[in-house]
């Protein structure tokens, strides 16, 4: 760590940053100070971003990091008359090494007899196509849904991540009733938020390539040998994504080796019957649980849960897989979704699904090693951080469990954003350039 400078310096010249250079004591006082001026500092040029500061009167401390260094900002209240001053500390950042996805190729390699696990994210449907699969288009569809509710929420929450807006709505619907406010304003919040769940299904069904043969045989295939790569080493492959890219993937493309847990039931077993009269249940979860190996952690598209047992959708001659899960949905049935705003909230959706509560313990039991793409640990993500972390024993010195995480990043935003959280992670973390990994050839 440099020696602290004073941000008022600023003003004549040392660091070029246009803020006021006193500012005033005052209680939870938020100042933005935007500071885009480059400056010399331990012998490289930093670009610095936006500060924030929250004045308490109190010591506090928050680091907002340029692309190759991190600043920490200390208000340091009371060492000027009538005010308070910001002092600057600048130190590098960036202290994990950047790995590529052949290093985590090396790694599996040099262990044959580890398992290692895949984690997937929204970033992976993404880096299949960013227009279908981003929250900025599954915003301007439901949009354009021309909804007043809807319109209205989105209007006043102005972010795109719909984790974010239901977490709002929760909020709102929870201080209504904390506070004996209007029962109808509630009932109304209430049923917008169950509007913007289905809106959002009805928006991921169809926004999504309408069948498997949408996606390009090559995409397909380098996905595929992508997924094999874990599945190969005895691990399990771990979604939290709704749509059907993984399971066409898997599908279509006969070299891997996959279980979902689903299968079916002879219904007639006590009658002796021949083959072509035996009636067999619908793709039912349970059947080959015990071998599963692809678990979808917030469910999908194909999985629906009729109350006694969570039936699987296939397609068939007559009509393509999309198309029938869009017929159950003109029902009234939708698909098992998790899309509650904070990690508690989800977890607590999760353990009233039987299949949801046996993905996620498995994510929990999981040893060796996992890795991760398109996953990036956001605020809204504490219950995966908390099964690896249970999964990794809690960092306990005992065998049978997950020692090691490499997390792919995709930009140095991504990757400052892992170093600062590094220490919620009871295993040794590596990170490694998600780039490189060429999931989709």
């Amino acid at each position: 760590m440099t020696e602290p400078f004073l941000l008022w310096r600023g003003l004549c010249g040392t660091a070029g940053i246009e803020t006021p250079s006193l500012l005033p004591a005052h209680e939870n006082l938020l100042i933005i100070v935007r500071a885009l001026a480059e400056t010399l500092v331990a012998g490289r040029d930093v670009m610095t971003d936006v500060w924030s500061f929250m004045i308490n009167n109190r010591s506090q401390n928050i680091a907002e990091q340029g692309p190759r260094t991190s600043v920490i900002c200390r208000l340091e209240p009371g060492r000027l008359p009538k005010g308070n001053y910001v002092s600057l500390g600048v130190h590098q950042g960036m202290s994990m090494k950047l790995e590529t996805f052949d290093d985590v190729l090396a790694s599996i390699k040099k262990n044959p007899d580890r398992e290692f696990h895949l984690l997937l994210g929204n970033g992976f449907s993404m880096a299949y196509d960013p227009e279908i699969f981003s929250y900025n288009a599954l915003h301007d569809f439901i949009t354009k849904l021309d909804d007043r509710d809807l319109s209205t929420i989105l209007g006043v929450i102005e972010t795109r991540n719909f984790e974010v807006i239901m977490q709002h709505l929760d909020n709102f619907s929870a201080l209504i009733a904390a506070f004996g406010g209007d029962p109808k304003l509630k009932k109304r919040i209430d049923a917008a938020r169950a509007k913007l769940k289905t809106s959002l299904l009805d928006a991921v069904k169809t926004l999504h390539p309408e069948h498997v043969f949408k996606v390009p045989k090559e995409q397909s295939t380098a996905c595929s040998n992508f997924l094999k790569v874990f599945l190969d080493s005895g691990g399990n492959i771990y979604s939290t994504n709704y749509d059907l890219l993984l399971y066409w993937v898997l599908m279509r493309n006969s070299i891997v080796e996959h279980v979902d847990g689903c299968g079916r039931e002879l219904e007639n077993p006590d009658e002796f019957v021949p083959p072509e009269e035996q009636i067999w249940s619908e793709l039912t979860w349970g059947k080959s649980r015990d071998t599963q190996n692809v678990f979808y952690l917030h469910g999908a598209l194909p999985f629906f849960d009729n109350g006694v047992a969570i039936t699987k959708e296939e397609y068939d001659s007559q009509n393509y897989l999309l198309q029938k899960i869009s017929a159950r949905m003109e029902n009234g049935e939708y698909p098992i979704f998790v899309t509650a705003g904070d990690g508690q909230q989800k977890l607590k959706h999760i353990m009233h699904n039987q299949y949801l509560t046996y993905c996620y313990e498995s994510l929990c039991g999981a040893e060796g090693s996992l890795v991760t793409f398109g996953f990036n640990f956001g605020p809204y993500d504490d219950h995966i951080i908390a099964a690896i972390n249970r999964a990794a024993k809690h960092g306990r010195k005992v065998p049978d469990k997950l020692w090691s995480l490499y997390i792919g990043v995709y930009s140095d935003k991504d990757r400052r954003h892992i170093e600062q959280i590094k220490s919620k992670f009871k295993c040794k973390v590596h990170i490694y350039d998600a780039k490189t990994a060429h999931v989709w050839g």
